[in-house]
């Protein structure tokens, strides 16, 4: 490692004196990224994240956990007739997608990605997941929602990024395209 000195005089003596500082390098390790986790909840924007997620994992070698959380659905007591919801069904068909996915943009290196079926409230699943992986990077879309919508609506992205167990890269719908 360089050192670089720099020369500080000392008035009091009329001497001077020569102090060493390190010099500060930035290193960026092949293997920053070792797990890379991707939550989808298949909207064309999730289908933009896959694109910098696939790309990054192929650049560090990393492995990649596709993720699909399925939202619970609280029925009202005011609805008349039966409300029906299958859960099997709904873990099934997204297990379908995600590994559609893998089949389609993993291509030879489809072993080095997992994928992932959960329940319950996105965020919370989501940083959970991050933490049982060792997830060293979560890559997660945003529609970009302002106003009524965003208070409505919320922010999964944005509750991810406040509670994640580590870095987040948010992706944009509609933004300037890195990747492709």
């Amino acid at each position: 490692m360089k050192k670089s000195s720099r020369t500080i005089s000392a008035k009091k003596s009329g001497s001077t004196t020569r102090a060493s500082a390190p010099k500060r390098t930035a290193r960026v390790s092949a293997k920053l990224w070792k797990s890379i986790l991707v939550p989808t909840d298949f909207s064309p924007a999730s289908f933009k994240c896959l694109d910098y997620a696939f790309t990054l994992s192929e650049m560090f070698g990393a492995k990649l956990t596709l993720a699909h959380i399925i939202v619970p659905v609280a029925a009202p007591d005011l609805v008349y007739g039966p409300v029906s919801w299958d859960e099997t069904t709904a873990t099934e068909n997204a297990m379908k997608r995600l590994n559609e996915i893998k089949k389609e943009r993993a291509g030879d290196r489809a072993r080095q990605v997992k994928v992932l079926v959960r329940r319950g409230h996105p965020y919370s699943e989501i940083d959970q997941i991050a933490k049982d992986i060792c997830s060293d990077l979560i890559v997660v879309s945003t529609h970009g929602r302002s106003g009524l919508r965003h208070l409505l609506l919320g922010s999964v992205a944005e509750r991810v990024v406040r509670h994640a167990p580590c870095p987040v890269l948010v992706v944009r719908e509609n933004e300037h395209e890195f990747v492709r």
